[in-house]
């Protein structure tokens, strides 16, 4: 029971970032400090697109939009199929994701998944505290 608790928390945190970064026009906490797309990059639109029925668009915007809702079952009945078929899985989608982020990453072509550390906010603050000091 208390693992359930636990995962309807941290789903209720996930939610509420999501809701904060929206409604102050952040986007994604980890692109707004660093500049830098993060791994999941995309995968709100993703889903939101599969939502509608727009499959095209969602494997446009993230290809790995179909690994977090099954991840998501797996994880609910983690217990049933054991700690190191669940490891394995993890393993795997960890380096899905990450594999998936470095083609993204290095791809001219891709403008999902984009670096640019001087769109970031620690940048801007430097670039604003120099002209200060």
């Amino acid at each position: 029971m208390k693992k359930r608790i636990d995962l309807v928390i941290f789903a209720a945190a996930v939610i509420a970032l999501y809701a904060v970064s929206h409604i102050t026009g952040i986007g994604c906490p980890i692109k707004f400090v660093t500049g830098i797309s993060c791994g999941g990059c995309g995968m709100t639109r993703a889903l939101t697109a599969l939502a509608s029925l727009r499959v095209r668009d969602a494997f446009y915007y993230h290809p790995l939009v179909l690994v977090p809702p099954v991840y998501c079952v797996i994880y609910a009945f983690r217990n049933k199929i054991g700690d190191r078929r669940f490891k394995i899985i993890t393993g795997v989608c960890a380096f899905l994701f990450a594999g998936v982020y470095v083609i993204r990453l290095i791809d001219p072509s891709d403008n999902i998944v984009t670096a640019d550390i001087t769109d970031g906010i620690i940048i801007k603050l430097i670039k604003y505290l120099g002209g200060i000091i």
